[in-house]
């Protein structure tokens, strides 16, 4: 079989079955496309230029496991063993969540006002995508990369030494502003800042999201008790209680629902600061823009 009837074969049993818009009906393709590239460790532009190519046997073999795998609603980014975010790879596995779009919303943000000098607390870490990227695009900072899962941890040390900035990302377990994080926030000593990405999905969303998601990523990177809202509002509960000076800034990611109650408590707890919201490119409330002594 060449390369084309493959991608034609699978692209119609990747097909979504029900198309909802126009863009749906491109989906098989796509998804082939990307599993063929994989397969044969070319790029896309690759596999087209060589549509007429014979398959292996053992070529054929590995695509169609790609293929069964995301048929069993495996997402891509599980099976091609990574995630592009804000135009880097990172490693992903079934221990980590994996990144989303909307969160490169952090780093367009700080891009308005670049930090310089600035410890840079990313909580919740996952597969680092957050903090390493902040890292990369701002030399003079240095991150303090979280999370609650050891295995998590490994991964996103493995792709903070790829992206060549392991000097300067301390990775931490623990949960929130455990003692060994705030130990290690006290020592640097420098102007900080809060990057959270913390599980904010409501327990009632789970019947609601694709088995992509609920039979493959980690659960507890996913739903919060409180309508989604409790590691947040802890998270906020324990920066304004255990530490001893406040960040400069807290950005924190949230379903837009929940917006409104967010940013009451915020005002609740922080009546000094400056609060507002970022929209996401869908134009949905997505951050929360926490800010101290400007």
């Amino acid at each position: 079989m060449v390369i084309f009837d493959a991608l034609q074969n699978a692209a119609k049993r990747l097909r979504p079955k029900r198309i909802n818009c126009p863009p749906d009906q491109n989906v098989g393709w796509l998804e082939a496309e990307i599993l063929m590239a994989h397969t044969l460790g070319r790029e896309k532009s690759w596999i087209m230029a060589h549509a007429n190519r014979a398959l292996t046997p053992a070529e054929t073999r590995a695509f169609e496991r790609c293929v069964r795998a995301r048929l069993a609603h495996k997402p891509i980014a599980y099976i091609l063993g990574y995630q592009e975010f804000y135009g880097r790879r990172f490693l992903v596995n079934r221990y980590t969540l994996i990144p989303r779009p909307e969160s490169e919303l952090f780093i367009d943000i700080l891009m308005q006002e670049p930090p310089k000098d600035t410890v840079i607390w990313d909580v919740g870490t996952g597969c680092g995508a957050i903090g390493i990227s902040a890292a990369r695009e701002f030399p003079s900072v240095h991150v303090i990369a979280s999370d609650r899962s050891r295995r998590a941890l490994r991964m996103a040390g493995d792709n903070a030494f790829a992206h060549g900035v392991d000097g300067r990302v301390m990775f931490l377990r623990g949960n929130l502003l455990s003692r060994t994080i705030v130990t290690a926030i006290e020592r640097a000593n420098k102007t900080l800042m809060v990057l959270a990405n913390l599980p904010y999905l409501p327990e009632s969303d789970r019947k609601k999201l694709q088995p992509d998601v609920v039979a493959f990523e980690p659960r507890r990177a996913l739903f919060a008790k409180d309508k989604g809202m409790a590691l947040n509002k802890t998270l906020l509960t324990n920066l304004r209680e255990r530490l001893h000076t406040v960040p400069e800034r807290i950005l924190l990611e949230f379903d837009p629902p929940q917006s409104r109650d967010l940013k009451r408590f915020a005002s609740s707890l922080f009546p000094e600061a400056m609060i507002g919201v970022h929209n996401d490119l869908a134009g949905r409330n997505r951050i929360l823009d926490i800010r101290f002594g400007t």
